[in-house]
């Protein structure tokens, strides 16, 4: 009839707790002890997660063996130092907690796992004197109650003293063309060490304990918060989701598909048994943020422009723990799914149609970053010649309406008026040159310019007759130009080319 606790280090032995007289090491000599015995139960919504019991032994230990007669000064109570020193000496540690009944009874109270968290040696009384005996105070704490055949069902977890869980959604603030999402999950667990019934001396730390349930539950949750096990803790069937909209408890419109940058934080203490991980995802419609700038230029007279700037940021795709990153890859899709021409054409006030070919552009590319940048500038300058950047046509002519005369200037010796001009009756020939510039993209498909297709024989005059022609392209730079001549007669050409009357005043006129 005794309170024993036998830790679990092999070089340790069993500490017998009053109720007895027999004498000795890691005995306390007195009479059977008091103690008190509460427990906590942990339990987490329709999660039991276990107990906690606190076990108060409270006792008097007594002088017992020779040397310790009261004749003798000082005797007894260095008797009762040689007790509290034995008291204070028992280690603070985990083992077995034995609670015996009085009279040796079989039915005894056992705890499995009880740590010793204190000792204390209260004041001496007036009755002890400081010379007869010494109260002492032991504290110990337990999780497993050994119920022998009266085993009843334990907890969902083992080796567990707390857990948490919470879950965040919120929307994000960003300059995009898209609304996003921020979620957030945070698991935690606090674990006590285990003892293992067949080996007493395994004892497996608290940690181990948190750390296999909180990779135990995300196996289970899965790496999707919208995933079909993202539930509460409830058993029953029919449990909602965590994320619903307020209005009909619907879930929201979101699914695996749009969830991106996930990021595990993992917070780990050994020696306090802690083991906890926040995740968090952005939930997206997109797989990458895109944000538009359009701006009008100033009014010229030969054309207005149109500038369109686009910055594409790569939402992240691949797994937590994997080596490479799908950034850029889908920034390049987001981007590739961007027409900038009509983004433009939607941003433009006038009244024109701006063309599809850029007058201008830039883009920057990090593959690391995952985002590109582009810049690009259209105007609603007519484009003469097909699918140029920037071309004129400039036509020149000469004698159009075959009005220039053909005159004899006759020089009179002594006239005082000049000479005298004839009229010929007759005009000088017609012609007609265009002159074409133009600036040719640069394919996209090929990375080469394309020689453009230019139908000059529109301006050909009726009945003209070609005397030169001209075209230079360059396949470095884009650059073309055509230079065309004709030359022609109204008569020849369908118009009124004159009679060939003889002109003027044959005498040339008087002196």
């Amino acid at each position: 009839m005794a309170i024993e606790f036998k830790p679990f280090d092999n070089g340790s032995d069993t500490i017998t707790i009053g109720g007895t007289i027999t004498s000795g090491d890691n005995i306390i000599t007195g009479p059977f002890p008091r103690y008190n015995v509460s427990k906590e139960l942990i339990i987490k919504d329709t999660l039991y997660v276990g107990e906690t019991y606190t076990i108060t032994v409270t006792g008097t230990a007594l002088i017992s063996g020779s040397g310790v007669d009261m004749l003798t000064p000082g005797a007894r109570q260095n008797a009762l130092h040689d007790i509290m020193r034995d008291l204070l000496f028992v280690r603070g540690q985990r083992g077995k907690l034995i609670i015996e009944p009085y009279g040796g009874g079989a039915n005894k109270i056992i705890f499995d796992d009880a740590k010793l968290t204190s000792v204390e040696l209260p004041e001496q009384t007036d009755t002890s004197q400081g010379t007869q005996s010494q109260e002492y105070v032991f504290a110990f704490e337990a999780s497993v109650l050994n119920k022998g055949s009266d085993e009843v069902a334990g907890p969902d977890t083992s080796g567990l003293k707390d857990v948490t869980e919470s879950w965040e959604f919120g929307n994000v603030d960003e300059q995009s063309t898209q609304r996003n999402f921020t979620i957030t999950h945070t698991l935690s667990a606090t674990g006590t060490p285990v003892v293992d019934s067949g080996d007493p001396t395994d004892i497996t730390s608290g940690y181990v304990a948190a750390k296999n349930f909180v990779n135990a539950r995300l196996a289970t949750l899965g790496a999707s918060p919208f995933g079909e096990n993202v539930k509460d803790f409830g058993k029953n069937d029919g449990q909602q989701k965590i994320f619903l909209t307020t209005g009909n408890n619907a879930p929201l419109a979101l699914s695996d598909s749009g969830i991106y940058n996930q990021v595990n934080t993992y917070t780990q203490d050994i020696l306090e048994g802690t083991f906890s991980v926040t995740r968090t995802w952005l939930a997206s419609g997109n797989s990458a943020s895109v944000t538009i700038e359009v701006v009008e230029g100033s009014d010229s007279p030969e054309y207005n422009t149109v500038q369109v700037n686009v910055d594409v940021q790569g939402y992240e795709s691949a797994a937590p723990d994997s080596t490479t990153s799908t950034r850029y890859q889908n920034a390049v899709a987001a981007y590739n799914a961007i027409s900038l021409s009509d983004l433009a054409q939607a941003g433009y006030s006038g009244g024109f149609t701006l063309k599809t070919v850029a007058r201008s552009s830039s883009v920057t590319r990090s593959t690391t970053a995952g985002t590109i940048s582009a810049t690009a500038t259209f105007d609603d300058q007519q484009s003469v010649v097909p699918g140029s950047i920037t071309s004129s046509v400039s036509v020149t002519d000469s004698n159009p309406d075959g009005g220039n005369q053909i005159v004899a200037i006759i020089p009179i010796i002594a006239r005082k008026l000049g000479p005298i001009i004839q009229d010929m009756g007759t005009t000088n020939e017609s012609t007609k040159t265009i002159s074409v510039e133009a600036q040719m993209p640069r394919n996209p498909s090929t990375g080469t310019f394309d020689k453009p297709t230019f139908i000059w024989q529109e301006y050909a005059p009726v009945g003209g007759f070609r005397q030169n022609f001209s075209e230079v392209f360059s396949n470095s730079n884009g650059r073309y130009s055509l230079t065309v001549d004709w030359v022609y007669t109204l008569g020849e050409g369908g118009g009124d080319g004159g009679d060939d009357g003889d002109g003027g005043d044959d005498d040339g006129g008087s002196l």
